[in-house]
């Protein structure tokens, strides 16, 4: 390899984004740091480039979820981790979540990272289930469409949902707004159900048909907390599932935190199983910080 030139950017021209985008196969990145490639200066986030004879062969991603700072890497696997350990320097902050890449941890980044200690680890785990028998939607479930006028309301409802997540419990009307510019956004998969004018149960659904229209997933389902134990998030899931099938889905992606016992147990009454797992280690980082100044 040639020499490496690395760059921190808080900008991006539509070539470098491109270029970042594919590295390291189809889907390198989670959707959250793609969003944070594409709209970096208007997030307000941090992207480490890594080049080799002006080529683009890694990169590090640093998008701030509250207070923490959710880092993801891509690319070569040595230029990668020179990637990762200039974005610790740059960051500076005392904790950080560092998502292992699909391809998994390495020599390379874990000396990129050393000083570093792991607070604790996440495992998402990635379920799929198959559409081929096309599911009846519930007859006995009342459910609508998405309807711009329940936003503040789901907003809430999702909130106090996930209250506590990392990622999921933080919805904003931006956040959401976000999202749902998405081209893949189609309010006819967001499935809703109402206890009077309440939102207490919803399953939205995306399927992106640029990539593969055969494949959906279930982007977020939710029960508020005093409507559960009444199966709406079965009646729900099914909805879901149903809306997908009607548009031809055949494969059906979920993810899930590998300690909800309760969502892994509804999901494989639903016929969903394990098909991979992604790991986030918790980092205190302010020993190599300390190490860098």
């Amino acid at each position: 390899m040639e020499p490496l030139t690395v760059d921190r950017c808080t900008a991006l021209g539509a070539d470098a984004v491109t270029s970042a985008l594919g590295l390291g196969g189809p889907k390198p990145w989670s959707e959250h740091k793609t969003l944070g490639l594409m709209n970096l200066e208007r997030r307000g986030d941090r992207v480490v480039l890594v080049r080799s004879d002006g080529t683009i062969v890694a990169a590090a991603v640093a998008a701030r979820h509250e207070d923490l700072w959710n880092v993801e890497v891509a690319g070569d696997r040595q230029a990668r981790a020179r990637a990762l350990g200039e974005l610790l320097e740059w960051l500076a902050v005392e904790a950080l979540q560092f998502w292992l890449p699909p391809d998994g941890d390495d020599l390379w980044l874990e000396s990129a990272r050393a000083g570093c200690s792991v607070l604790h680890e996440r495992t998402i785990l990635h379920l799929e289930r198959s559409l081929a028998t096309h599911p009846p939607q519930p007859a006995d479930l009342q459910v609508t469409s998405w309807n711009d006028d329940d936003l503040d309301a789901w907003i809430a409802a999702n909130n106090e949902a996930f209250a506590g997540h990392l990622e999921q419990g933080v919805w904003t009307r931006a956040t959401f707004a976000e999202r749902s510019s998405a081209p893949w956004f189609d309010p006819s998969l967001f499935v809703v159900h109402h206890d009077g004018n309440v939102v207490d149960a919803w399953c939205w659904c995306k399927v992106d048909t640029a990539t593969d229209p055969d494949r959906g997933e279930i982007y977020v389902i939710g029960v508020t907390p005093d409507h559960q134990g009444r199966r709406l998030g079965s009646g729900l899931l099914e909805a879901g599932c149903a809306a997908m099938a009607s548009r031809g889905v055949r494969t059906v992606d979920l993810f899930v935190e590998s300690t909800n016992s309760a969502a892994l147990a509804l999901y494989a009454r639903h016929g969903f199983t394990t098909v991979g797992a992604v790991r986030a280690l918790h980092l205190d980082t302010a020993q190599h910080s300390a190490s860098a100044d």
